[in-house]
C-alpha cells in the first residue's frame, strides 16, 4: 500500500534503486537494465530525496541540460 504521500519511489524504481545499491564491483551495473525514461525518471526521483532531506541542496541544472542535449 503507498503512502498517502507523493515522495515515494514506485515498486519498480524501488527495486531498482535495492539492486544498484547491492551492486559491489562495476562491471555489475550492466545487469541492472533501465531504458532511459526509467534512467531519468529515478534520477529525478534522488534529486527530489536530495531536495527533501538535505537543507542547503541547491537545484541542479545539469540533468535538464544533459536531457536537452542528448534527446
Amino acid at each position: 500500500m503507498p503512502p498517502h504521500h507523493t515522495n515515494y519511489l514506485d515498486e519498480t524504481n524501488s527495486q531498482l534503486t535495492d539492486k544498484l545499491q547491492s551492486i559491489q564491483h562495476i562491471p555489475d551495473l550492466e545487469h541492472v537494465l533501465m531504458n532511459k525514461e526509467r534512467r531519468r525518471n529515478l534520477l529525478y526521483a534522488y534529486l527530489d530525496f536530495y531536495k527533501l532531506h538535505l537543507p542547503d541542496f541547491k537545484e541542479l541544472h545539469s540533468p535538464p541540460i544533459l536531457h536537452e542535449i542528448l534527446g
